[in-house]
């Protein structure tokens, strides 16, 4: 009885303890494919803001043209300002 116990007991400590050979399984990654990598996501979104930056430039300058060309082809310079947004929202005709 003493030896199916026993027995039952390692077996049992056997399946709840970790086994060495287990911790011993790592993955090693080379530093400088980790630091190239950052590298390269850094470079990319510079680029990325640097894109936005010009698309939302242009956008704003282009609205400016835009609503200037209206004015001009309207001639509503000498209007007050409640003609000036009446204008904007519906062209006269």
């Amino acid at each position: 009885m003493q030896k199916t116990f026993s027995s039952l007991k390692n077996k049992i400590v056997k399946r709840y303890t970790l086994n060495d050979e287990n911790l011993k399984d790592y993955k090693s990654t080379n530093i400088n494919i980790l630091l190239n990598r950052v590298r390269v996501n850094k470079k990319k979104e510079f680029q990325k803001k640097i894109l936005f930056t010009t698309a939302t430039s242009l956008g704003a300058v282009l609205f400016g043209i835009l609503i200037f060309w209206k004015f001009k082809k309207d001639n509503i310079y000498s209007s007050n300002h409640s003609t000036i947004l009446l204008h904007l929202m519906v062209r006269p005709k």
